[in-house]
């Protein structure tokens, strides 16, 4: 009997993961139709995106330990991210070589979008889920 308890529960998991990928791809394509560029309807969009993805990855953090350590390591991805986007960037505007320079462009807008979308993100549900958990009422235990 537990054994199906056990794949209901794991099948829902992977369930309300696609959900939250769907809302993902939804929003996003919204935000490309609003666009991004200086207009922030858009840049909200986008934003609200890149949630729903860090959401989707995240989905069975339990503890206030889980909580920290996404929030820990979103903020020091978003420094890295955005020290990796300015090496790239600066790699590929001194390549001689055309596609090396196109190359570096890519990376460094990759790293980019990772500093401004999903490093963000993380420490927001990061953020909100330790703070959750910080002020949750202990459930009575069954004993």
């Amino acid at each position: 009997m537990t054994e199906h308890a056990d794949a209901g529960s794991f099948l829902k998991g992977w369930r309300t993961r696609l959900v939250l990928l769907a809302c993902a791809a939804v929003l996003l394509g919204a935000s490309l139709e609003v666009g991004i560029s200086d207009n922030p309807p858009g840049i909200l969009l986008a934003f609200l995106s890149s949630i729903a993805v860090v959401l989707a990855l995240t989905l069975g953090l339990r503890t206030t330990r889980h909580f920290e350590l996404l929030l820990l390591w979103s903020l020091v991805s978003l420094v890295i991210a955005g020290i990796l986007h300015n090496v790239f960037e600066a790699a590929a505007s001194v390549a001689g070589v055309a596609w090396l320079k196109a190359v570096g462009e890519a990376v460094g807008v990759v790293f980019f979008l990772v500093a401004i979308f999903l490093c963000p993100a993380g420490a927001v549900v990061g953020g909100v889920g330790l703070l959750a958990k910080i002020f949750r009422r202990p459930t009575p235990s069954s004993a």
